[in-house]
């Protein structure tokens, strides 16, 4: 696992942004993925999982971020700012939680998030934590829970890091 790792790293330098413990996930989801795309001759699967995870090495670029999306937070606060920088935008994220919130018909805008911050315990029940990008730079990250038909937006804001490419 820690040769593949190595292996893809080199084609993808964001990984070394990851938490360690997340490589594995990261070279299991790859090895999905490029099975599954080959299989069906359609690599929109794989070009997803590489979004996704590349999206949550990008969070780790800003370790405010990062305990924001682990630990409670304000994101009431957030939210009001991103719907003062980009009112119809955030209305439009907004329609599509409440009423997809785990849909990929836009995936360069809404995406899992993957590894350590794949998921987060919300109300005592672990759930998905997926990203929504409501601008170039807003951001809004958000836990789904279908079986409560909730959508708990747990950070919201108008800035996101920038990985250099």
């Amino acid at each position: 696992m820690e040769v593949a790792a190595e292996i893809l790293a080199e084609e993808f330098p964001w990984l070394g942004l990851l938490p360690e413990a997340d490589l594995p996930a990261f070279v299991t989801d790859f090895v999905t993925a490029a099975r599954i795309s080959a299989d069906l001759g359609e690599w929109s699967v794989l070009t997803q999982a590489l979004r996704e995870w590349k999206a949550t090495a990008a969070v780790y670029t800003d370790p405010a971020l990062v305990r924001a999306l682990t630990e409670p937070s304000e994101a009431a606060k957030g939210w009001e700012q991103l719907c003062q920088t980009a009112r119809s935008n955030t209305w439009e994220a907004w329609v599509g939680l409440t009423e997809r919130p785990t849909s990929l018909e836009n995936p360069a805008r809404r995406h899992r998030l993957r590894g350590a911050l794949a998921d987060r315990e919300v109300g005592g029940k672990v759930l998905l934590q997926w990203q929504y990008e409501v601008t170039a730079s807003g951001r809004i990250w958000y836990c789904p829970d279908p079986d409560r038909r909730i959508v708990w937006i747990v950070h919201a804001g108008p800035g996101h890091p920038k990985l250099t490419e």
